[in-house]
């Protein structure tokens, strides 16, 4: 029995109505590649179809839980549209059934969702409030060195814009007040600048400026890359030989490397 991918695509019917359509129409093409056996199959489609939209307020109950950690991109999302339809739709994005049937992290598959929004703004907020949300949720080691920081490069005076709108959106009620924003709203852009989301010593995360060099080596490290690779990279970011190793111990020193 297959219970937990059983299980993951029963989370994704319930958020989902027309993929909890697309199983009772035609349940081995909807699940390909889901490995259930043909009876699982025929028990998701056991029931009442209707009993897999008795919860009306699912979807916005998650989704106010995700805002808690991107308020600033819901109030430019909200600010935009008028309602927040474009953020409920990755209940039914591609990227949503992927998170779940891979066990993935919802805030951070929502902030990837959230990056791509029409809104230059919007898409900066995103990043830099998925950079924030990648720090408080530090993953097993995949190299000899853990990034304990995140690196993230978004368009020109998108941390001055963050830090301007941040305070006047301290909750997920600010996120749909239409009042919460002001009316002329900061500019962004053109050009790009980089920056670090790290812990600060109070226990939550700060934003501050980088470079990019730091960025691509925190980078690296997220991707499980040995300590070797770290020298290489540095010197590929104009180290000479002695001092990648200076830059490698040096972010270990400032906690911003880490060995596993």
């Amino acid at each position: 029995m297959s219970a937990v991918a059983l299980q993951r695509v029963a989370v994704r019917m319930l958020f989902d109505a027309a993929f909890a359509d697309a199983v009772y129409r035609d349940a081995d093409a909807a699940l390909a590649g889901v490995p259930l056996t043909a009876a699982e199959r025929g028990w998701l489609r056991r029931p009442d179809r209707r009993a897999w939209g008795a919860d009306p307020l699912r979807r916005w109950r998650a989704l106010t839980g995700l805002l808690e950690e991107y308020p600033v991109t819901g109030a430019l999302v909200h600010r935009r549209h008028g309602d927040l339809a474009t953020l409920d739709a990755f209940f039914s994005s591609p990227a949503f059934h992927a998170c779940i049937q891979s066990r993935g992290s919802l805030a951070l598959c929502f902030g990837d969702f959230a990056a791509g929004h029409a809104d230059p703004r919007a898409r900066a907020a995103a990043r830099l409030e998925r950079a924030v949300a990648r720090v408080r949720r530090p993953r097993p080691a995949a190299g000899e060195l853990v990034a304990a920081a995140e690196g993230v490069t978004v368009p020109a005076g998108a941390l001055a814009m963050y830090e301007a709108l941040a305070p006047r959106v301290p909750g997920v009620e600010a996120v749909v007040d239409p009042r919460a924003l002001p009316p002329a709203l900061p500019s962004i852009g053109p050009g790009e600048e980089h920056l670090v989301a790290e812990r600060t010593p109070d226990g939550g995360v700060g934003l501050g400026e980088a470079s990019a060099p730091l960025v691509a080596l925190l980078e690296a490290a997220r991707e499980g890359a040995r300590r070797e690779d770290l020298l290489a990279l540095a010197r590929r970011h104009g180290c000479d030989a002695g001092e990648d190793a200076e830059v490698v111990d040096g972010l270990i020193e400032e906690g911003l490397l880490r060995r596993s």
